[in-house]
């Protein structure tokens, strides 16, 4: 097998794990009508803290779900491949510290949602891209190509989970 096929099928996988995890918690949520939003994350409680690593997988929506998939996917995968040394421990840093921050700003509602991994991802990308090599510059650009979904009908206003990562 080609190298570089080899070492993209290895930065795909575990982002694909990741996004196939976020559909099957979806699709339960679907199929068993429950109220999942609360392993989202609460912010400045103890029992809001294991939020941080479930509220990810959670979605309120599968617009909110679906518009999450592709850039993450994508800028992961992107991650892994082009920054394979620094990638794995960046993107464990960028998963906490997204929701870490939720957690310590973000207001008192249940948070939800792998928005702020996705902008982590494409800040991180955008950033590294720019101090990087020449031939790594287009890196810095693509996640601004990569994650248009943003537009006012996605963010949620009033009752129901947050979408605060966002910002």
């Amino acid at each position: 097998m080609d190298q570089s096929l080899y070492k993209l099928k290895m930065s795909v996988y575990p982002p694909l794990f990741f996004v196939i995890m976020m559909w099957l918690v979806m699709l339960y949520q679907y199929a068993f009508p429950i109220d999942l939003n609360q392993f989202g994350i609460y912010p400045r409680t103890l029992s809001g803290l294991p939020g941080i690593m479930t509220g990810p997988l959670l979605h309120g929506s599968f617009n909110h779900l679906f518009s999450n998939t592709f850039p993450l996917l994508i800028l992961a995968t992107a991650m892994l491949y082009f920054y394979p040394k620094m990638a794995p421990r960046n993107i464990i840093i960028i998963y906490i510290l997204s929701g870490a921050i939720v957690w310590l700003f973000g207001r008192e509602s249940f948070h939800i949602g792998a928005s702020g991994i996705v902008y982590g991802l494409a800040s991180y990308i955008f950033f590294i891209g720019v101090l990087r090599t020449p031939r790594r510059h287009f890196m810095g650009r693509a996640p601004g190509r990569c994650y248009d979904g943003r537009h006012p009908g996605h963010l949620r206003q009033g009752q129901g989970p947050s979408s605060a990562t966002y910002f």
